[in-house]
């Protein structure tokens, strides 16, 4: 679809984009009141809307108010904003149009007979890569207009926004297929915010919508959920591009479920913070990028990566400990210590930074050994993109020796001897918890007497724990008793 105007004798044609990127306001105005289908016109070379131009646009102060101090209402609003209100109200007044779909269109914007669609708002319009107007305007950090982004929200049907004239919100997509529609690569308008290509201003009314979403009772996925073609979430492209402390939990706002969603690759959006800090830091060295990370890092750098992390791990919700070794309030090692699906780094950087609260307890006793003892069923990612960066590697993994069990221990020996307040062990907790053969075998060699001590809770010894539950091993029970045979004849209680 598209419109060319005769301005004069021997004067090349206009159209309404022509007239949208000259800023011709109210020359835009009329035609689009005059022929509501205006508001579908697309270019030829991107299938853009005029909708989409303006989205793309740089506005500066003077275009935000009007100037004139007489006008109220209505008539104060920016004229550039009566424009983008008139080309969406008219395409909800119009016939719906059929358009390509942006798989369907080849480089040169021309559409093929097999891909349309049926478009009922000019909101859902897709240019030749798949954007809709939202996109463009969360994807280009100079078009700061925040009364766009309001706009476009506060068009959807579902947005509460009482009806300007005689708009149909029955035409309007609903704020979740805002937020959800993909383009060409599969990214929403979240992926974009994600990596910070939105002015705040613009990114904080699309959280805030996003926030305020209703998924309704037909199980539909989250909008912080939506993957793109590499299996990448909005949290994945957050964490790639290092956005601050404070934007991450604006963005995350207690969704701990996305933290452990992985991508095609198996990465974690943790992965990609790590990646991030790693090229990040390689960068600004002049050093000898070969030493460890730990090592080669200053402790500032390390401190700006640990802020990134702690977002994460404050946001998540560890759900595989029982209620007993459950925590409520954060500690950066029990914390560290309970994402076991995460790279052996974070641990290993929390007690470089908090090497004094490897012995402090939380409000159940716990140190971060008997956290780590507890059984974690989150599943674990193999080791993904070690190849390139040996800092995702997992504990007793290809590229990681240590297991979190020895690690510890390694670190202070004595905490395999703590007990909590309830009077359980390290090796009470690895028992019940299933933990591997060596990782009992590592806590009896720091703590050979903890074989002897009966948990206080079930008022067992550790191979009569080890013979009970779902994790129950015939291997273990036969382990333990050969270390001790005389357990199993006189019952030790100590």
């Amino acid at each position: 679809m598209s419109l060319s105007l005769d301005i004069g004798s021997g004067a090349p044609s206009e159209t309404i984009g022509d007239l949208v990127k000259a800023r011709k306001w109210d020359e835009v105005k009329e035609l689009v009141l005059k022929d509501p289908h205006l508001s579908f016109w697309t270019d030829p070379s991107n299938a853009r809307t005029p909708l989409h131009i303006m989205c793309r646009m740089c506005f500066g102060q003077d275009e935000v108010a009007d100037s004139s101090n007489e006008k109220s209402g209505m008539d104060f609003l920016p004229s550039h904003i009566k424009v983008a209100r008139a080309l969406i109200n008219s395409s909800h007044e119009c016939e719906p149009v059929i358009l390509p779909r942006p798989e369907g269109l080849d480089s040169n914007g021309e559409g093929r007979d097999e891909m349309y669609q049926v478009h009922m708002s000019v909101l859902t319009v897709q240019d030749y890569l798949g954007n809709t107007p939202l996109h463009n305007l969360c994807g280009h950090m100079r078009s700061a207009c925040p009364r766009l982004a309001r706009l476009i929200l506060s068009s959807a049907s579902d947005s509460g926004v009482l009806d300007w004239g005689n708009k149909k919100y029955s035409r309007a997509p609903k704020i979740y297929d805002l937020l959800t529609v993909k383009n060409a690569h599969g990214c929403t308008v979240l992926h974009f915010i994600g990596e910070g290509s939105a002015p705040w201003e613009v990114s904080k009314n699309v959280l805030d919508a996003c926030n305020s979403t209703e998924l309704g009772q037909d199980a539909r996925l989250h909008p912080m959920l939506v993957q793109d073609d590499d299996g990448d979430t909005p949290l994945h492209f957050a964490c790639s591009a290092g956005r601050d402390p404070r934007f991450l939990q604006y963005f995350l706002d207690d969704k701990a479920f996305v933290v452990h969603k992985a991508n095609n690759d198996g990465r974690l959006p943790v992965d990609d913070l790590i990646v991030w800090f790693v090229d990040e830091n390689d960068s600004d060295s002049e050093g000898d990028n070969t030493m460890p990370l730990l090592e080669r890092a200053t402790e500032d750098m390390l401190t700006s990566l640990w802020q990134r992390l702690e977002v994460l791990m404050v946001m998540a919700t560890d759900e595989t400990c029982e209620n007993e070794l459950s925590s409520a309030r954060f500690q950066p090692l029990h914390a560290a210590a309970s994402y076991q699906n995460f790279p052996s780094i974070v641990l290993r950087l929390a007690c470089k930074l908090f090497s004094d609260e490897l012995t402090r307890r939380d409000e159940n006793g716990l140190v971060a050994l008997h956290v780590a003892s507890c059984k974690q069923e989150c599943q674990k990612s193999k080791d993904p993109g070690t190849e390139m960066y040996a800092e995702l590697a997992r504990w007793n993994s290809d590229r990681e020796n240590d297991t979190i069990i020895t690690f510890l221990t390694s670190l202070n020996p004595d905490s395999a001897q703590l007990l909590t307040y309830e009077g359980r062990l390290p090796l009470h907790v690895a028992i019940e918890s299933g933990k591997s053969i060596s990782d009992i075998q590592h806590l009896l060699s720091v703590a050979p007497k903890s074989l002897e001590i009966r948990d206080r809770v079930t008022r067992l010894q550790p191979f009569m724990l080890s013979a009970i539950g779902e994790g129950a091993s015939f291997d273990l029970i036969y382990f333990l008793l050969l270390r001790n045979p005389e357990l199993l004849r006189c019952g030790t209680l100590r």
